[in-house]
């Protein structure tokens, strides 16, 4: 959970793995009197009757749902919503998340609803392979496929896409090709186009029965065109190696945001735009009192033979595991409101926002992680200024505790940083105290009369191994790397930085065997922390004839290989040849934690060292125990205090604090860094914590509306319904501005009925049109993955512990601003 200081947030969500594992009797078991049917409404659009028909069909011929009346009433999905509300339907499938002003007429009316995902539709863009695929934009899509398109539309059109052989044809109409309109994804299309036109265009459009066929016609020599098809018939075919699909991405207010292809991964995170989901709202009154509600959900949700096979059998895109697993956790636990679909980013600022935050502390932080965060949200918030100097710890927190004692925020330079001027482009701010320390040791006085937000991200740490097969250096329980046999190791021996060569010159214990000793480069700054905190000399002589190199899993197979029997070749297969030489066993290298954690080569092959602890003298091996008490002298704790006094006042300190959460340095994180202590799942559910933290500071744009604003249920919107939605869809317009890309362009009613013309029971196109409109300005977020919640332990450190770190003039500058690379770690 997110560390504040003086605030102690105990909400602590049940985890999603324990939600797995829960059996469903006896609290599925019916609760009392019969309650009567479980009763569906909400769209019957693109065939979603048939879905619902389906998934009741699968439920009823299970011993839990055999008997259990479940009854679909698929009249349109506000009818459905509003029937949610008044407690008339106990689920409701919708392919729209709830608008804002939805959620309130439930919240009048004192209805709590829990929001589950069951599935996607998605469609897959196609283009000839012979020519390069850049990327296109969701605009684009739709204005060359929408059925008010310009007849003839070119490569040209598409700047993105520039064709490698025949530069001719970038002149030449495109031709498009897809399934017939009477199909599911041809309607899907037509609903997803923001444009509202009821048909996709119909010149240079032919249509093919089969997806094959589709195939087929884009891999003909010369093709000069644009297919589509859904991901789902796309997956069928498995011809991702021989046609992978055109990458595409959301327009953004810079340009195309996360340009990516379609994938469980970029559907499940909302950065693909070409997807409608469907979702489940429950109610959660339903779902409390009525056993067969809860046992129907349980196998639409949980039951790996249940609604994720039905779904699939339709043709349907599943969503992974830990979706369903999210949402069946929500049903358990009462988890009531938009969990699934709220804003990707908590602060309402624009991605082209000027601000500025200034940090201060560790120079091991910034090579580690820092630079790359910071790269990453400046690539999102072009106009943002993260300045950082990194001093050392001891006077970061000078630094730091100073700055936040010299006002309260309000009369602070720094509390101008996120304000933006009348003309931001001239405008050069004064640059205020630092609101964020990165640090590698926390002093036992923090600095008090102000709160920090804590990111705790875990441990690094520096480990010493030699081969498996080593035998004289740290092999009994109390015997380890001790402190003076470093200082011989590393240190330089002469004028011209020459070592020594033996390991018996540095223990007279050891062999007599050449050393082979491996490190990191010394502009790297590991060679210098281990200095400071193992060896305790500012002063120390570092030797320069060691094997240098920045590759640590070189580094580890070099040591590696000196425990393996060299090959000889024999050509003459002399039998008196001699036998290749023992291996000597005689390498040493230093490398980091999260370098070794992903190693890919046979770690059988290495030891790792235990190390002694100057202060203590004891022994301490490199494990997580031992980091988190700060027994293995050369570990430190990630974190980042954020001054969350200024929160109010620097908006952008809040959105680059949040970018710690964001799914980008999650992934980063995962793929790249994984610390020691740190666990993905935890910190997802942290993050949701952070979340709405960080959401109080918003201005709440909602006004109170009558209950009486949507159709009742069961009531056709007619229309005057109508006129009084479009009357306020003006001003619902921001209520979900940040809402996720998978919901941008979300299919209406008035889409629907197009797409559904022959089907009597969806009949309440036009109100739907205001909640198209809540939703106008949904293009510029996405979903982040939701997860569970444990604690972490903050670990205090010693004063002592409180250095200043040697700072390498090649490796840390003074000052390190937005524009810095990504760190390569």
């Amino acid at each position: 959970m997110p560390h504040v200081g003086r605030i102690c947030r105990l909400a602590l969500p049940a985890m999603v793995i324990l939600a797995l594992a829960l059996p469903l009797a006896p609290s599925l078991a019916q609760d009392g009197d019969d309650p009567g049917p479980v009763t569906i409404q909400g769209t019957a659009a693109r065939d979603m009757d048939s879905l619902m028909t389906a998934l009741i069909d699968g439920y009823n011929a299970t011993d839990a749902g055999a008997g259990v009346e479940v009854i679909a009433d698929l009249t349109g999905q506000d009818n459905g919503i509003s029937a949610l509300c008044s407690g008339e339907a106990d689920i409701v499938v919708t392919t729209e998340p709830m608008s804002a002003s939805q959620t309130r007429v439930c919240n009048n009316q004192g209805t709590d609803f829990i929001e589950t995902l069951i599935g996607y539709e998605a469609l897959v863009i196609l283009a000839p392979t012979e020519y390069q695929q850049s990327c296109l934009s969701d605009e684009q899509v739709y204005s060359v496929w929408s059925g008010d398109a310009r007849d003839d539309v070119t490569w040209m059109d598409l700047n993105q896409m520039t064709p490698t052989e025949s530069a001719e044809l970038e002149l030449e109409p495109l031709e498009f090709y897809g399934p017939f309109d009477f199909t599911r994804a041809y309607r899907l299309f037509v609903a997803l186009d923001p444009s509202q036109a009821t048909t996709l265009r119909t010149e240079y459009f032919t249509g093919f029965e089969t997806p094959a066929e589709i195939v087929e016609v884009l891999q003909a020599e010369g093709a000069n065109g644009l297919g589509f098809m859904s991901l789902a018939d796309y997956e069928t075919l498995e011809i991702s190696a021989e046609l992978p699909p055109v990458r595409v991405g959301y327009m953004g207010d810079t340009g195309i945001v996360d340009c990516v292809e379609p994938s469980l991964g970029s559907i499940g995170n909302g950065t693909y735009p070409l997807v409608e989901p469907i979702y489940l709202y429950v109610n959660a009154n339903s779902v409390a009192v009525d056993g067969d509600v809860r046992s129907f959900l349980a196998y639409v949700l949980n039951d790996a033979e249940g609604g994720r096979v039905i779904l699939a059998d339709n043709d349907y895109t599943i969503p992974p595991d830990t979706l369903y697993a999210y949402s069946w956790n929500n049903i358990l636990n009462n988890n009531v409101g938009r969990t699934l679909t709220r804003p990707r980013t908590p602060v309402a600022i624009s991605t082209a926002e000027f601000g500025m935050v200034e940090m201060v502390g560790t120079p091991l932080l910034d090579e580690l992680l820092t630079a790359s965060v910071v790269s990453d949200f400046s690539t999102r918030y072009i106009n943002a200024s993260i300045n950082g100097e990194w001093y050392g710890n001891a006077a970061g927190w000078e630094e730091f505790c100073a700055g936040a004692a010299a006002g309260d925020g309000a009369e602070d330079d720094a509390a101008d940083a996120g304000d933006v001027p009348e003309d931001p482009a001239a405008q050069v701010f004064e640059v205020g105290p630092p609101v964020i320390i990165q640090t590698t040791a926390v002093p036992d006085d923090l600095c008090e009369g102000f709160d920090v937000a804590v990111v705790d991200l875990g441990y690094e740490a520096l480990v010493f191994a030699v081969p498996a097969g080593n035998d004289w250096i740290g092999i009994g329980e109390d015997d380890c790397l001790r402190v003076d046999q470093v200082n011989s190791l590393f240190r330089a021996q002469s004028d011209l930085g020459d070592g020594i060569t033996n390991w018996n010159q540095a223990d007279d214990s050891w062999p007599d065997l050449e050393l082979l000793l491996v490190a990191p480069p010394r502009s790297t700054g590991d060679l210098d922390f281990m200095i400071v905190h193992l060896l305790e000399d500012l002063t120390f002589p570092i030797r320069i004839d060691m094997v240098e190199d920045d590759d640590p899993f070189y580094r580890l197979q070099g040591v590696a290989n000196t425990g393996k029997e060299l090959i000889v070749e024999n050509e003459n297969e002399d039998e008196d040849a001699p036998p290749p030489p023992p291996p000597l066993y005689n390498g040493l290298t230093l490398l980091r934690w999260t370098e070794l954690q992903q190693y890919e080569g046979d770690l059988d092959g290495i030891r790792l060292l235990a190390v002694e602890n100057p202060a203590t003298g004891e022994c301490a091996a490199p494990e997580l125990e031992r980091f988190q008490s700060g027994e293995y002298v050369l570990s430190y704790p990630v974190r980042y205090y954020f001054n969350q006094d200024e929160f109010e006042n620097n908006p952008m300190l809040r959105a680059f604090y949040w970018h710690f959460y964001d799914q980008t340095t999650i992934d980063y994180l995962k793929e790249n860094l994984p610390l020691a202590g740190w666990d993905e799942e935890a910190y997802t559910a942290e993050a949701d914590e952070v979340y709405d933290l960080l959401a109080s500071y918003e201005a709440d744009p909602d006004a109170e509306l009558d209950e009486d604003e949507l159709p009742a249920a069961g009531e056709e919107a007619g229309d005057e319904d109508a006129e009084s939605s479009e009357g306020d869809a003006e001003a619902e317009s921001e209520d979900d501005d940040n809402d996720t890309p998978a919901d941008e362009g979300e299919t209406t009613e008035s889409e629907d009925d197009a797409d559904t013309a022959d089907d009597a029971d969806d009949d309440d196109a036009e109100s739907d049109d205001a909640d198209d409109a809540d939703d106008a300005d949904d293009a510029d977020t996405g979903d982040d993955d939701p997860a569970d919640d444990t604690t972490g332990d903050d670990e205090a450190v010693d004063d002592e512990a409180v250095d200043d770190e040697p700072v390498d003039d090649e490796a840390v500058d003074d000052e390190t601003s937005s524009d810095d690379p990504p760190d390569d770690d």
